[in-house]
């Protein structure tokens, strides 16, 4: 695992992306993707304020909410979480031992793209520097190439300290079903248009730092029957040591440590 995971960290901090290849058997890909599309088909078009993208694409937000095999999948690949820790984790965040995560989850969702996606960053603003505030990740559970809408990026770009300009030259990532995709968040990047009329289903998570604030209330809207099946690293990836307090009588400390956990 350390070549690999030094191989993942020098490509990310030079070109800001990489692919983990095989990372998951074909049958927890089937697993997953049949699962997925269940529960895309029960739920479709039940959510609300979708922006122009999600009008245009098929997706079940929330995956934390669903069911616990979507969490398992995430903290299941042990060079996923090195990476993590390396780039998010905050060496100040004292009450957690090192060899903890104490980096979050922003946002979980399932995807299957359908229209180009313009390229954009996910960090929100452009800024030059080393330090790193937010990282999505891709689980491909659906080969992805240029006819089905693989993920496009402008190699280097997340050190240019500007906003992504959509007449790059860009370079496709072409990935297979078990592999996981991971950019950093200031990356350009955006998708191809699916001209196969076929899915193309992939787990796009956003790790961020652990005060970034998250999409949606993910500690206080997870079913109590997954967070009873958690392990404490998942409890801290999805923020139950650093959400905030209502007020000064709930608490007060922002950086808590495992003694916090229910």
């Amino acid at each position: 695992m350390k070549n690999n995971l030094r191989t993942a960290i020098n490509n990310i901090k030079n070109n800001g992306y990489y692919v983990l290849k095989n990372q998951f058997s074909k049958n927890i890909c089937k697993k997953l993707l049949i699962l997925t599309k269940e529960i895309h088909s029960s739920k479709k078009n039940q959510f609300k304020d979708k922006t122009y993208l999600m009008k245009n694409t098929d997706a079940v937000l929330n995956l934390q909410n669903k069911d616990i095999a979507y969490i398992k999948a995430l903290s299941s690949s042990k060079v996923l979480e090195e990476i993590l820790k390396f780039f998010l984790n905050d060496q100040w965040y004292r009450s957690l031992k090192p060899n903890y995560p104490n980096y979050i989850i922003r946002s979980y969702a399932a995807r299957s793209s359908i229209i180009k996606m313009p390229l954009h960053i996910d960090s929100l603003i452009p800024y030059k520097g080393n330090e790193v505030v937010g990282m999505p990740c891709s689980i491909i559970l659906e080969d992805q190439n240029l006819d089905n809408g693989c993920t496009i990026v402008k190699p280097g770009s997340h050190m240019s300290g500007v906003w992504a300009k959509q007449n790059s030259k860009i370079k496709p990532i072409i990935s297979k079903a078990g592999d996981i995709v991971i950019w950093d968040g200031r990356i350009w990047h955006g998708t191809t248009e699916n001209k196969t009329g076929n899915s193309r289903w992939a787990l796009v998570s956003n790790f961020v730092r652990w005060w970034v604030k998250q999409l949606h209330d993910i500690p206080k809207a997870l079913p109590n029957k997954i967070y009873k099946k958690l392990s404490v690293k998942e409890k801290i990836i999805l923020g139950y040591c650093s959400y905030p307090f209502k007020d000064e009588f709930e608490g007060s400390e922002m950086k808590r440590g495992i003694k916090s956990l229910k």
